[in-house]
């Protein structure tokens, strides 16, 4: 129960930063979300593929949630839960399911919230907990025609410097 009480609530804080950084063009570079969203093709290789600034965004509500919340055991087993959830929704692989899918994201929305039409990546913002999506209105289940920011990938080089850039 410590377990998805945590992930919960770490995700809910989460999902209203993922939202802000998408809503917010100062966020948006000052955090350096853009970088995550140049890839064309994700995969679980580029699923922790964040600019280093943004590592502090996403390093600090875990580093609350988990100090008000958890205790060691409890925060290993979140991080664990948190990583191959994170890691299979940016994965290629059919691992679709109405059940799993109510409450985890699956890589189906979330390849749909890496889209390259902004309207369609404007949605589903949990990253590994989708419910927040369904319970605030941004959950959106479609067929992704094209992911990335930009024309063709980029370099690593470009990623990096991107938010100095947009």
């Amino acid at each position: 129960m410590q377990v998805l009480l945590i992930f919960s609530a770490f995700e809910f804080v989460n999902y209203w930063y993922h939202r802000a950084s998408h809503r917010w063009g100062w966020l948006w570079r000052l955090s350096g979300h853009g970088a995550h969203h140049a890839f064309k093709k994700l995969s679980s290789m580029n699923s922790l593929a964040n600019h280093p600034i943004e590592a502090f965004f996403l390093i600090l509500p875990r580093a609350i949630v988990g100090f008000l919340l958890v205790g060691e055991a409890v925060g290993a087993a979140f991080v664990s839960l948190t990583a191959v959830t994170a890691l299979l929704a940016h994965s290629n692989l059919r691992l679709n399911s109405a059940i799993v899918g109510w409450f985890f994201t699956t890589n189906r929305f979330h390849i749909h919230h890496h889209s390259h039409v902004i309207s369609e990546s404007n949605t589903n913002y949990g990253c590994v907990c989708i419910i927040w999506d369904r319970l605030f209105g941004t959950f959106h289940d479609a067929d992704t025609k094209d992911t990335g920011i930009g024309n063709v990938q980029p370099s690593y080089k470009n990623i990096f410097t991107l938010p100095f850039k947009q």
